[in-house]
């Protein structure tokens, strides 16, 4: 199920995000520090709050699964595959997704921590918790078979299971205790990767 919406609907439905464009304030914009190209867009928490307006609430746990699972794929191959990320003069992971960023800006553009997705959500309970869980194994398969597939196509001198295990290491990914839904999803990715 999650699979099929994320193939066949999520693109629409991302597109209903109100984006904003990011401007480098530090850098020049045909050489950005963060690697950034000039197509560059990024959403914060209130873009996460209006867009749960546009969806069809049938849709809100797989939308935001989907959500979750392109940010921490890019951020895992930023943060531990930049050499297959960007490159100066040519694109390649970067150039196949076009992922939006998921940030803010102040002195500067600054990533917000994937959970916060979440956060937000429950916060506000527009997503069903008690659903979660009925998605944790279409997400474990999805996000593996998307990952194998980027894998293929940049060639990263990492495997996969060490890619997972990096990302859930990784400072942003650990899980409070207050993060209900974002440590079933850490849970499940650790259980699957044994």
């Amino acid at each position: 199920m999650l699979e099929d919406y994320f193939n066949n609907e999520f693109q629409k439905d991302i597109e209903r995000i109100n984006f904003k464009e990011l401007v480098c304030k530090n850098c020049s914009p045909k050489e950005c520090r963060f690697n950034f190209d000039l197509d560059t867009v990024y959403f914060g928490d209130q873009e996460i709050i209006e867009v749960s307006k546009y969806i069809n609430k049938n849709n809100y746990e797989c939308f935001f699964i989907s959500l979750f699972m392109i940010i921490i794929i890019d951020m895992g191959i930023y943060k531990y595959c930049r050499n297959n990320y960007y490159k100066k003069g040519y694109k390649i992971f970067r150039e196949r997704t076009m992922y939006p960023k998921y940030g803010n800006i102040g002195f500067g553009f600054s990533f917000l921590p994937p959970k916060n997705i979440f956060s937000v959500l429950e916060k506000l309970n527009i997503i069903n918790i008690n659903e979660i869980n009925n998605y944790i194994e279409d997400f474990n398969h999805l996000f593996i078979n998307k990952c194998k597939m980027f894998f293929e196509y940049i060639n990263p001198n990492i495997n996969i299971n060490d890619f997972i295990k990096f990302l859930l290491e990784d400072k942003d990914m650990i899980p409070e205790e207050k993060d209900i839904i974002f440590n079933i999803f850490v849970n499940g990715l650790k259980n699957e990767i044994k």
